[in-house]
């Protein structure tokens, strides 16, 4: 079974479109839907793993990307 898809907002439509940028060329399965982008996890969860583990690895990814994106601001929700 896989995690569910998390959505990211994030502060203007040109940054959105860098974000989806970096995260592709991570390996990240992201789409861009509207003004958010939205990640699946491609791997099965793993036994024993934290039910958070995809935000978690996400929000460090994001504030990775974020460090070179002055003024930047971004929001992490669970896409239904």
């Amino acid at each position: 079974m896989n995690g569910m898809p998390l959505r990211i907002r994030v502060s203007g439509s040109a940054r959105a479109d860098d974000l989806l940028a970096y995260l592709r060329s991570v390996g990240a399965d992201a789409r861009r839907e509207g003004d958010a982008i939205t990640v699946r996890r491609r791997h099965p969860v793993l036994e024993g793993e934290p039910p958070m583990q995809d935000r978690m690895e996400l929000e460090f990814i994001l504030r990775e990307w974020a460090t070179h994106q002055p003024a930047t601001t971004f929001e992490i929700e669970e896409a239904a």
